[in-house]
């Protein structure tokens, strides 16, 4: 009896699937990790990666929106503040409109510019693009918008952080709960 073909389960399953594009560059970091992104809610991989950068002294700045199209996706964000500013990890929330940059410039000389959001349903379920390169120019030239955009955003403190209201903490854990779908 001839063999039923299997189920197309798609060409990216196992092991390859579950690896986080510039993973490898952030583990490799040694001055500086400067990340944009408009639905930062990185996995624990990533996580991993930016507190143990922070604690060899490189130098991890991410640019946050402060305000969002996707609220609960904001607030899932917001969740990881703390533990993210106690590592050492600086963040800058975007004040001039709604920040849909995401890119990634390591070194100032790894980037990645694209589609791809920091979190697992980028990473498993939806269709995302990012063009990663290794060029000293693009870098600075990457670097030097990233600084632009800095100046249109505020840092978040962890001594300002650590006040927000009880509503917020709750809305938050609510909200990462549910990161998944967002």
């Amino acid at each position: 009896m001839a063999r039923q073909p299997r189920e197309d389960r798609g060409a990216l399953r196992g092991a390859t699937r579950r690896r986080v594009p510039g993973e490898h560059a952030l583990k490799g970091a040694r001055r500086s990790i400067d990340l944009a992104n408009a639905y930062f809610i990185p996995g624990r991989s990533i996580r991993r990666a930016l507190y143990r950068a922070a604690a060899r002294g490189v130098a991890v700045r991410v640019l946050v929106p402060e305000r969002s199209d996707v609220r609960l996706a904001l607030y899932a964000s917001h969740r990881l503040y703390d533990t993210l500013l106690r590592r050492g990890v600086r963040l800058f929330a975007y004040r001039r409109g709604i920040l849909h940059a995401k890119t990634a410039v390591i070194d100032r000389l790894w980037c990645a510019i694209g589609s791809y959001n920091m979190d697992d349903r980028s990473l498993f379920h939806n269709l995302e693009i990012n063009v990663h390169a290794v060029d000293a120019g693009f870098g600075a030239a990457l670097s030097n918008a990233f600084e632009d955009d800095l100046k249109n955003a505020r840092e978040v403190t962890l001594k300002e952080w650590r006040r927000r209201s009880w509503n917020e903490k709750v809305m938050e854990n609510l909200a990462f709960a549910l990161r998944y779908w967002l």
